[in-house]
């Protein structure tokens, strides 16, 4: 073999070709690479901030249409209109609700029921002022369909341990038709409903400390319940 026709390949000396003559190339590829991290960087830092602009807006955007639907459902149960006339009897502890007849005098009766009365009610002539589904009357009782009124006393229903209908506080409802030491109006849950959505703001409450009721209207009773049973016979089903 002739060994000196045999070139030897050298190595290329990467340290040395950037300690040689090529100072200024090294410097562009050292820029190079500086811009393209510098460009790496701020496109993942781009991406991550559309990602949580997009997540901000779908948030606010479902947000919106939860407020929106509470809105909704808010203002389509609450009655607008004043064509009921409502009179309670403290003596009878009985509620009257009477509609307008074509001389524009409320003498119809439409309903008529059982309720209890709170320890402050008095007689007065005062009228519906907001609603709520819930209301908070103490620490420990809360009372569903609540119709308040001018005078600071209220519509509803009985009494409940939270805000849920499987959790009635069934002694407030069987005192439906006697007095009660909390609460202010109470009646079953359907009753309450029922003035909630149908008698609007301004509708006219006369409470009395009695007054006649004919004979012709029937006043519902309440269907008793268990002393451990924790839901009002009235809800739908």
């Amino acid at each position: 073999m002739d060994f000196n026709s045999y070139k030897r390949t050298k190595k290329f000396d990467i340290k040395r070709w950037f300690k040689g003559s090529n100072p200024l190339i090294y410097l562009v590829i050292l820029i190079l690479m500086v811009v393209a991290l510098l460009f790496v960087l701020k496109t993942v830092i781009s991406m991550h901030n559309n990602n949580k602009k997009e997540d901000s807006v779908k948030e606010e955007s479902s947000s919106a249409d939860e407020s929106k639907k509470e809105v909704i459902t808010e203002t389509e149960t609450v009655a607008k209109n004043q064509s009921y006339y409502i009179k309670i009897s403290i003596d009878k502890h009985t509620l009257v609700v009477y509609q307008m007849d074509s001389d524009r005098e409320f003498t119809i009766p439409v309903k008529a029921f059982k309720v209890a009365i709170g320890p402050k009610v008095s007689p007065d002539k005062t009228a519906i002022s907001e609603k709520t589904i819930w209301r908070k009357i103490t620490d420990i009782y809360y009372v569903r369909y609540s119709s308040r009124l001018d005078n600071a006393e209220y519509l509803s229903s009985a009494a409940y341990y939270s805000q849920s209908d499987y959790n009635l506080n069934p002694k407030s409802y069987n005192a439906i038709g006697q007095n009660v030491t909390e609460g202010s109006i109470l009646m079953t849950s359907a009753n309450a409903k029922w003035i909630y959505e149908n008698c609007g703001a301004k509708t006219t409450v006369e409470i009395l400390q009695d007054f006649d009721i004919s004979p012709d209207i029937k006043v519902e009773e309440p269907v008793r319940i268990a002393d451990n049973a924790y839901k009002d016979p009235s809800d739908e089903k």
